[in-house]
């Protein structure tokens, strides 16, 4: 898919960022695709997943390139959130693409893996709570692997292509919505054009570039 340069993420560790707020992912092997939960491997920009051992995408995980998708926050733009007239409706989100190949792992190391996942998630439970021939057994019933990026794509769609009071307005909109999509978004965009964010601020040729109109998604 192509995509406007200015809704390109220069830094791949937006990447990361989505992912650890993001991790259950759609993991894609040619036709085949499996929902699995993924975590970066410490010290490490791999990533590390596991899926159940009779899942047929099993069989090509070692061979050629894998994509794993992150869909950040997404929300509806509507034209009347704008401050100007004459806007269109639109979809503002966040979303990460890596391009990589597989490593399965094997003994100690798909206990580690799957120790770090959970522990990502909660610190009250870990695999010792559990008897050692329950825990052999879940073991041998998944496949651990580490996934080696070769590219990473980071796509922010944040109307960087308006203006900063429409902009501006866009943000109060989904900060007033119900819905927590949209306030994820807003959050994002806070972070994007704040100078003390996570994000770097929209380049000065975008604020030379916001005008009324026409609107691109992609």
């Amino acid at each position: 898919m192509a995509y406007q340069p200015l809704f390109e993420g220069k830094d791949p560790e937006i990447a990361y960022h989505l992912l650890r707020a993001y991790p259950f992912v759609p993991f894609v092997s040619g036709e085949n695709v499996t929902h699995i939960p993924m975590c970066r491997q410490l010290g490490s920009d791999a990533l590390l997943g596991h899926m159940a051992g009779q899942n047929p995408q099993v069989e090509n995980l070692g061979q050629g390139n894998h994509l794993v998708i992150v869909q950040g926050p997404h929300a509806y733009v509507s034209p009347t959130f704008y401050e100007s007239s004459n806007q269109v409706p639109t979809w503002n989100y966040a979303v990460a693409h890596f391009v990589g190949t597989n490593q399965l792992l094997t003994g100690h190391e798909k206990i580690e893996a799957m120790a770090l996942l959970v522990s990502l998630f909660e610190s009250e439970w870990n695999l010792n709570h559990l008897d050692h021939r329950v825990r052999d057994r879940l073991m041998e019933n998944l496949v651990f692997f580490r996934f080696t990026p070769k590219k990473v794509r980071v796509r922010l769609k944040l109307s960087q292509n308006k203006t900063t009071p429409d902009r501006e307005a866009v943000m109060r909109a989904l900060q007033n919505a119900k819905d927590e999509q949209s306030l994820a978004c807003a959050a994002w965009m806070t972070d994007f054009y704040s100078s003390s964010g996570v994000f770097q601020a929209c380049p000065k040729a975008c604020e030379e570039s916001g005008s009324a109109g026409g609107e691109r998604t992609a």
